[in-house]
């Protein structure tokens, strides 16, 4: 059975592009939860491809640089709420 790749694009119509060649828009929700299982474009098997977490349209994306200091700060400040807890 052939499949159909479905990308969000996360603009302002809630388009999809699909690996058929064709987008659609959603008004609501995504296509699995429109109950879309199949591309009405080429018949294929639907597969949902979304952002785990989609930027907000105001905010800029992090650099590579600035997600890696986020994170080992973030972690270094886990480490240490842990270790301040288990000398209570």
């Amino acid at each position: 059975m052939n499949e159909c790749t479905w990308t969000y694009s996360g603009d302002d119509y809630s388009s999809w592009d699909t690996t058929c060649g064709r987008m659609f828009c959603m008004t609501e929700d995504t296509p699995k939860k429109n109950d879309y299982n199949f591309c009405p474009g080429c018949g294929g098997k639907l597969i949902e491809v979304m952002p785990v977490d989609p930027p907000d349209e105001d905010s800029e994306l992090e650099t590579p640089e600035a997600m890696h200091a986020r994170i080992v700060a973030e972690t270094a400040d886990a480490i240490a709420a842990q270790r301040q807890g288990e000398s209570k």
